[in-house]
């Protein structure tokens, strides 16, 4: 599956990006190493696209150490209909944005992305792209890339700690490990893989600093091995990796979910609509009394 999809992917990049044919329906420019393509309508945002690119280069270089020389092709899908073809339906549906990092693709589903989480998308999956392109061949855990992409993208994970808090006192928190299958889990499953995956690259920033990710970097390029560049960085093995990460969010967000102020309102809920019944109850019973002794009071007249 995994195979067919790649090589409809390839063809689809190396010969309809680059057909003439398509000149009518997609629009495209390239700045740096980066090729834009868009419909005419969304020439505006196309630009937009690229200046958020570029901003976020120097903080990527920081991380990362180097600046890929591969050109990254970024697509613009107008509608679901149009994403779901050129995926080939097999992205989620709670998915606005995807990254295919060994062609070096990303596509975007501009329509359904919120105006305020716009850029914050391109930047997760620009992070996709870089580290397909600079470390080409080499498995690094779904995790970690997800991770590092809400990490730097600088994205909202709307009640991260609430949505870890909730799986760790209902002991529902995922093993690391689990959130490799993301793309195959539902909305709130797929929300909690991510707030792992970010919390997982917080405990590593927290603990060992930003100042370590150029050398890990660096070791994973040269050995070509994640286990090996976390322990050279960390001095913990992939277990003891997640194993202390582990402490770290049950330390740190145990109890976070009574500070959710939805949580509060959710509770709420049932007893104001319980004491609303009562009152309206109550009131109509009140007026069934004072119809009944006004009743009363005519019939003792009479």
């Amino acid at each position: 599956m995994k195979k067919g999809f790649l090589l409809i992917l390839m063809l689809f990049t190396v010969f309809i990006l680059n057909a003439p044919l398509f000149a009518g329906e997609w629009e495209s420019f390239t700045v740096k190493n980066y090729r834009i393509l868009y419909h005419h309508y969304q020439a505006k945002l196309a630009r937009e696209v690229a200046e958020t690119i570029l901003k976020a280069e120097p903080k990527y270089q920081s991380v990362f150490g180097e600046i890929p020389k591969d050109t990254i092709r970024v697509l613009l899908a107008d509608k679901r209909k149009e994403f779901d073809r050129l995926t080939y339906n097999t992205i989620p549906e709670w998915s606005k944005g995807v990254t295919r990092p060994d062609i070096h693709l990303i596509v975007l589903l501009t329509a359904e992305i919120k105006q305020d989480e716009f850029f914050s998308v391109v930047r997760h999956e620009l992070v996709h792209a870089w580290m397909g392109s600079l470390y080409p061949g080499i498995q690094t855990p779904r995790w970690f890339d997800e991770g590092m992409a809400v990490l730097l993208s600088g994205e909202q994970v709307s009640g991260n700690n609430a949505v870890l808090s909730r799986a760790i006192l209902t002991g529902s928190l995922f093993s690391l490990d689990e959130v490799n299958n993301v793309l195959k889990f539902g909305r709130t499953k797929a929300r909690l893989a991510y707030s792992e995956s970010y919390t997982a690259l917080q405990f590593f920033v927290e603990y060992f600093g930003w100042q370590k990710f150029p050398f890990f970097f660096q070791k994973l390029k040269k050995t070509r091995s994640f286990e090996v560049a976390l322990k050279a960085t960390t001095g913990l093995s992939l277990f003891e990796f997640e194993d202390t990460f582990e402490d770290f969010a049950r330390k740190k967000y145990r109890w976070q979910v009574f500070f959710d102020v939805n949580l509060y309102l959710w509770l709420a809920l049932p007893v104001f609509v319980g004491v609303s019944f009562w009152l309206i109850k109550y009131r109509n019973r009140k007026r069934v009394e004072i119809w009944e002794e006004g009743t009363k009071g005519e019939n003792d007249a009479v």
